[in-house]
């Protein structure tokens, strides 16, 4: 049994390391091989979003939405919603409440691969851990 704990997706187009966890059926021991990766995903540095799906589920048009966030014009939010940019964390969190959702819809492969990344560290942080409580020796 192979389980991915990584796609090699890194976002921001930069080496990622990912883990894949496997299970020796004979032996019953669960090991994890360390990959590196490198590779860009998405062009022109978008970040792909639902944004736009979001606003128009609600009938919302951008100018509606920008009054709402307080925004001086479109500009910003045409900009979100086509990923080019993000929006900082007030905005997300003002959008997630315009939009009755958490941020995690709305950004739904960044929560992925970030989810991602965090289930590989935290498998080399146990990984360590093992490591130094097997290496060490007590003397009763």
């Amino acid at each position: 049994m192979n389980v991915s704990f990584g796609s090699c997706k890194s976002i921001f187009g930069y080496p990622h390391t990912t883990y894949h966890l496997s299970n020796s059926a004979s032996l019953g021991l669960l090991t994890y091989q360390k990959i590196n990766c490198y590779y860009f995903e998405m062009e022109n540095s978008r970040f792909p979003n639902r944004l736009k799906r979001y606003r128009r589920i609600y009938f919302f048009s951008q100018q509606e939405v920008a009054c709402l966030l307080g925004l001086k014009d479109t500009s910003p939010l045409s900009k979100w919603e086509k990923g080019i940019s993000f929006p900082n964390l007030i905005y997300l969190f003002r959008l997630c409440r315009i939009y009755k959702t958490l941020p995690s819809e709305l950004y739904v492969e960044l929560w992925q691969n970030i989810s991602n990344e965090m289930a590989a560290k935290e498998i080399d942080l146990l990984a360590q851990q093992e490591s130094v409580t097997s290496n060490q020796t007590f003397y009763i």
